[in-house]
C-alpha cells in the first residue's frame, strides 16, 4: 500500500497551519487525517527565496506567466519512505479514529469540569461569576463547548455567550448575586397562598407520626405548609403548580372513617381521677401506634382514621389499656392469682416467728415497659441487707419458705415451701382429672413493681415508692391489700453476665439461635368492651406460632389453644430475684402440617383458625435493613419485620369477634439445658408498643429422640418438684 500527498507551497502550508490555543493538541487530533497530513508534510525543496528573487527580476507579466505555466504543469506526486509509512500504518492500527476521537472527547469532558466552582444558594458575586465566564470563553471554541453541553443533556444554544451562560448556569448550578435575586423576585411574583379549613382530626392525619407526612409533602411538592391548630386550618404557599401538587396529596390523605364509643362505667372515683389524669398520655400513644386520632367529648370517645381497619385496631388497643390499667372490674390480665414472698428460715430455734424486713427500690424503663405502664412511676420489693435483725438465706440445699402476701391471715397455714406452689396453682385450675389435660408450667424470672403513688397530678412519680425506709411483712401485706396497690405488673429482667455459660447451648435445626413470631389472641369476654357484647365460653386464649425462615419466609410451628391459666409470683426467692410462675391448661392442633406428639391432648385444626393464618403474612422483609444488638452473653440479629395479622377472630368463623389480638412478639432464642429443665434466654420485641426486653424463661421438658427436640412434660404440675429445686439452684446463681 502506498500512500501519497501532494506537495505544497509554504504559502499553502501557512494557510492550513492551525492556531494554536490552550488546547492546540486536543484540535489537531480531531482534524481530519488528510488535513493532519497536508499541515505536517515537508516544505518545498525549491527555496523561497530563489522564488521570490526570480520574481523580482523578471517583473510583474513575467510573474503572472510563470504561474499560469506552472498551474498548468502536472503536479508529481512525491513517495514516502518506506519507515515513514509503517509509522504511519501502526498509528493507524493502534489507535483507529473512532476510539481515538471518542478518548479525546471524554478529555475534553473533564478538562472543562475541571473549572468547576461549588454552587451557592445565595450567588456567587459579580467579579467571580465573569472571571469563570472568561476563562471558559479564552480557553475553548464554540464546537467544543457545544460538546460538553451535549455530553450532559442539554440541547447548546447558537451563540458562544449564551452556551457559556448554559454550562454556568444549567449544567454547573452557578448563579450571580445579581441572577438570584432576579429569579427569586420572579417566583415571588408568582407565589400564590391558600388557607383551608380543617378540623383536628383532619390536622392530625396532615402531620402524621412526628410530623412525617408533612415534611413527605413538602418534599414532594416543594410547597411550604403551615399548620395552624389554634384557627383549625393549614396554609399552602408556593407557585401555582406547587401549591396544587400540595392540595391533592393532602386530599388523598384524609378519607377518614369516624366512630363514637361510650368510656366504659370506671369502678370508683381513684379510678376516674387516674384516669383523668393518664388518659391525655394514653390517647396519644395510642393514636401514635394505631394511626388515628382519639379524643374525649360528652362522655365519649371519638375515632378517627384513614381506614376501617386502624379503627378497629385503635379500638382493641383501647379495651386493652383500659383492662390492664385497672379501670373497670375486668381483672388485668397481668396480674397475677397469688402473690408470696420468700422469708429466712430460723434453723436453731424453728417456734420463733420469722421477722424479715423489706424496702422498696424504683425502677423504670420506658423502652421495655407495655403502653399501660409508661407514664407510671415503679418500684420493686428488695431485702433490706443492711437491718440490724437481716440473716442471710439457708444453704445451697435449703428449701425457700415463702408467706402468703394476698392473704391477711397470719396464721401457719399461710405459709408454705417453694415445692407446694403447685398446690396453689392445680386449685385455681380447677383440674379435675390431670391425667385427660395438657398442663404446662412455666417460670420467668424478673421483679414484681408495685405502683408508686401519685403526689403531683401533673407529674409522674418516678423516684419516690410508696413506703420509703425498712418495713416489716405485716406493714409489707397492709399496702398490698389496699386498693392502691392492686396495679402491679411483672417486668423481665436481664440475667447476671455468664449466667448461661456453664448450661448445655442446645441446637435448633443447626443453629444456637432461633427466631420465632407469636401472635397472642385472648377472648373479649376477659376485656373492658366499648360496644355491646355477648358472653362467649369457647377458647380462653390462643397462640399462633411460626418460626422465621433463613429466606425471610415464615412457616407454621404450632396453633396452642388455652382452657384456663393461673399463676403465682414469687418475690425475693433465695433472697434475689422474683419469679412468676404460670400453669397453662392447652390444646395443641394438629394438621397435615403440624406434627404433634403422641399421648398428648390433641385436636383437629378449626376451618376457623385456618382462615386466621391465612390472613397472618410477614411485611417489611429487608434484609439490609437489618440491625445488630450486643446482648449480655449473645449478639442478636433483628430484621424489623411486621406480621400483618387481624385484629379481631372469630372462634365459629361466623361474623362476630369474640377474640381480640393482644400482641405480636418477635423473640430470638437461643436455649440451654439443666437437668430435665429447658432454660430458654430471649430478646423479646413487640410490635406494636416499640419495646425490647430480655426474658429467662425455665420449662420442664422431656425428650423427644424421634425428632432430635426437647417438649414440655405432659403434665407439668405432677413434676413440679423436680423443676422446683432447678428453678432455687438457678435463682441462688442469680448474682450481678
Amino acid at each position: 500500500m502506498f500512500l501519497t500527498l501532494r506537495r505544497l507551497s509554504s504559502a499553502q502550508t501557512l494557510v492550513r497551519r492551525p492556531v494554536f490555543t490552550r488546547n492546540a493538541p486536543l484540535l489537531t487530533r480531531l482534524m481530519p487525517f488528510h488535513s493532519t497530513m497536508a499541515c505536517t508534510n515537508e516544505p518545498s525543496s525549491e527555496p523561497a527565496s530563489e522564488s521570490a528573487s526570480e520574481s523580482a527580476a523578471t517583473g510583474p507579466n513575467t510573474t503572472t506567466k510563470l504561474a499560469k505555466s506552472k498551474a498548468n504543469k502536472k503536479a508529481v506526486p512525491e513517495m514516502l519512505s518506506p519507515e515513514r509509512l509503517q509509522a504511519i500504518m501502526q498509528r493507524l492500527v493502534e489507535s483507529p479514529p473512532s476510539q481515538s476521537l471518542e478518548a479525546e472527547r471524554s478529555d475534553l469532558i473533564m478538562e472543562i469540569d475541571s473549572h468547576r466552582i461549588n454552587s451557592n444558594p445565595r450567588g456567587i458575586s459579580a467579579e467571580r461569576y465573569n472571571k469563570l465566564i472568561e476563562l471558559l470563553n479564552r480557553c475553548y471554541n464554540v464546537a467544543q463547548l457545544r460538546e460538553y453541553i451535549k455530553a450532559k443533556g442539554i440541547a447548546p444554544k447558537k451563540l458562544k455567550r449564551a452556551v457559556l451562560r448554559q454550562i454556568a448556569n444549567e449544567c454547573w448550578g452557578v448563579l450571580s448575586e445579581e441572577q438570584v435575586h432576579k429569579e427569586l423576585k420572579s417566583l415571588k411574583a408568582r407565589q400564590v397562598r391558600q388557607q383551608v379549613s380543617a378540623s383536628k382530626e383532619e390536622l392530625f392525619f396532615v402531620i402524621g407520626n412526628n410530623g412525617a407526612t408533612l415534611r413527605n409533602i413538602e418534599n414532594m411538592s416543594k410547597a411550604t405548609i403551615t399548620i395552624d391548630v389554634s384557627k383549625s386550618q393549614y396554609v399552602l404557599e408556593g407557585l401555582p403548580e406547587e401549591v396544587e401538587i400540595a392540595r391533592q396529596e393532602i386530599k388523598s390523605c384524609l378519607p377518614i372513617v369516624k366512630k363514637e364509643y361510650d368510656i366504659p362505667q370506671l369502678k370508683d372515683d381513684m379510678a376516674k381521677t387516674d384516669f383523668a389524669v393518664q388518659s391525655k398520655n394514653l390517647l396519644s400513644d395510642i393514636s401514635k401506634i394505631s394511626n388515628t386520632y382519639i379524643s374525649i367529648n360528652d362522655g365519649k370517645f371519638h375515632i378517627a382514621a384513614l381506614s376501617q381497619k386502624s379503627l378497629d385496631s385503635s379500638k382493641r388497643q383501647l379495651e386493652l389499656v383500659l383492662t390492664e390499667m385497672g379501670y373497670t372490674d375486668k381483672k388485668p390480665l397481668s396480674v397475677s392469682d397469688h402473690t408470696l414472698i420468700a422469708i429466712s428460715k430460723d434453723l436453731t430455734n424453728l417456734s420463733v416467728k420469722p421477722k424479715d424486713f423489706y424496702s422498696l427500690t424504683p425502677i423504670h424503663d420506658a423502652s421495655a415497659m407495655p403502653l399501660s405502664a409508661r407514664n407510671v412511676g415503679w418500684s420493686r420489693v428488695v431485702h433490706d441487707t443492711n437491718h440490724d435483725q437481716y440473716r442471710p438465706f439457708g444453704s445451697q440445699h435449703q428449701e425457700s419458705l415463702l408467706r402468703m402476701v394476698s392473704n391477711k391471715s397470719e396464721s401457719e397455714q399461710s405459709t408454705i415451701e417453694f415445692s407446694k406452689i403447685a398446690d396453689l396453682l392445680r386449685d385455681t385450675l380447677k383440674v379435675s382429672d390431670e391425667t385427660k389435660e395438657n398442663i404446662s408450667v412455666e417460670a420467668f424470672f424478673g421483679h414484681l413493681l408495685l405502683k408508686n403513688p401519685v403526689t403531683n397530678q401533673a407529674q409522674m412519680n418516678l423516684l419516690t415508692p410508696g413506703l420509703e425506709g425498712s418495713f416489716g411483712f405485716e406493714q409489707f401485706q397492709n399496702i398490698m391489700n389496699e386498693r392502691y396497690y392492686e396495679r402491679r405488673i411483672f417486668f423481665p429482667t436481664t440475667p447476671p453476665a455468664n449466667f448461661v455459660t456453664p448450661l448445655i447451648p442446645i441446637e435448633v435445626d443447626g443453629s444456637l439461635h432461633k427466631r420465632i413470631i407469636q401472635a397472642h389472641y385472648v377472648n373479649t369476654s376477659f376485656l373492658t368492651s366499648l360496644d355491646p357484647r355477648s358472653k362467649d365460653n369457647g377458647l380462653e386464649r390462643l397462640t399462633v406460632e411460626f418460626s422465621e425462615q433463613n429466606d425471610g419466609s415464615i412457616k407454621l410451628d404450632r396453633v396452642l389453644g388455652e382452657h384456663g391459666r393461673a399463676a403465682v409470683d414469687a418475690i425475693c426467692v433465695s433472697g434475689r430475684i422474683d419469679m412468676r410462675i404460670l400453669a397453662k391448661r392447652y390444646s395443641l392442633y394438629t394438621n397435615e402440617q403440624l406434627a404433634t406428639p403422641e399421648g398428648y391432648v390433641n385436636l383437629p385444626l378449626p376451618s376457623s383458625v385456618e382462615e386466621l393464618i391465612k390472613k397472618c403474612s410477614l411485611i417489611g422483609n429487608n434484609q439490609s435493613q437489618d440491625k445488630t444488638r450486643q446482648d449480655v452473653a449473645h449478639t442478636y440479629y433483628f430484621r424489623y419485620n411486621e406480621l400483618s395479622c387481624p385484629n379481631f377472630w372469630s372462634q365459629d368463623n361466623v361474623a362476630g369477634s369474640n377474640m381480640a389480638l393482644v400482641d405480636v412478639s418477635f423473640k430470638n432464642e437461643r436455649q440451654h439445658l439443666i437437668d430435665d429443665c429447658l432454660v430458654t434466654l430471649s430478646h423479646t420485641q413487640k410490635q406494636e408498643g416499640h419495646t425490647g426486653f430480655n426474658e429467662l424463661k425455665v420449662t420442664h421438658v422431656t425428650e423427644d429422640a424421634a425428632k432430635n427436640n426437647y417438649l414440655p412434660v405432659k403434665n407439668g404440675l405432677a413434676s413440679w418438684k423436680n423443676m422446683a429445686s432447678t428453678l432455687e439452684h438457678l435463682a441462688r446463681r442469680w448474682e450481678y
